[in-house]
C-alpha cells in the first residue's frame, strides 16, 4: 500500500495560504453581499416612496372623481328639475288651450242647440198664443 505523505513546506505555507484565501473569500463575499443588501434596501426604499406617491395620487383621483360625480349628479338633478318644470308648464299651457277650445266649442254648440230649441218652440208658442187669444175673444 502506498502511503500518503505531506510535504512539510505544504503544511507550513499551504495551510496558512488556504486559510488566508478562505478568509479573503469570506471578506469579499461579505463586502459584495453588504453592497448588494444596501442596493436592495435603497431599491425597496425607492419602491416604498413610489408606492406612497401612487397611493396619494390615487386618493387625489378618488376625491376628484367623487367631486366630479357630485357635480354631475347635481347638474343632472338640476337639469332634470328644469326639464320637468318646463314640461309641466308646457303641459298646463296646452291643457288650458285645449280646455279653452273645448269650452268655446261647447258654448257654440250650446248656442246652436238653444237656437234649435227656440226654433222648435217658437211655432208652438205662437200657436198657443193664438189659441189663447181665440179663447179670450
Amino acid at each position: 500500500m502506498a502511503t500518503l505523505t505531506i510535504h512539510p513546506a505544504l503544511i507550513e505555507y499551504g495551510l496558512p495560504m488556504l486559510l488566508a484565501g478562505l478568509l479573503l473569500g469570506c471578506l469579499l463575499t461579505w463586502l459584495f453581499m453588504r453592497r448588494r443588501r444596501q442596493r436592495l434596501e435603497w431599491q425597496a426604499h425607492e419602491l416604498e416612496n413610489r408606492l406612497k406617491d401612487q397611493e396619494a395620487l390615487q386618493r387625489e383621483r378618488e376625491l376628484a372623481f367623487e367631486a366630479a360625480n357630485h357635480r354631475l349628479t347635481s347638474a343632472f338633478s338640476e337639469l332634470a328639475n328644469q326639464s320637468l318644470q318646463s314640461n309641466s308648464e308646457n303641459f298646463l299651457r296646452m291643457a288650458e288651450q285645449n280646455l279653452s277650445a273645448h269650452q268655446e266649442r261647447a258654448k257654440r254648440e250650446l248656442g246652436d242647440r238653444e237656437q234649435a230649441v227656440e226654433n222648435l218652440v217658437k211655432p208652438i208658442r205662437e200657436a198657443l198664443k193664438q189659441s189663447q187669444q181665440q179663447i179670450s175673444e
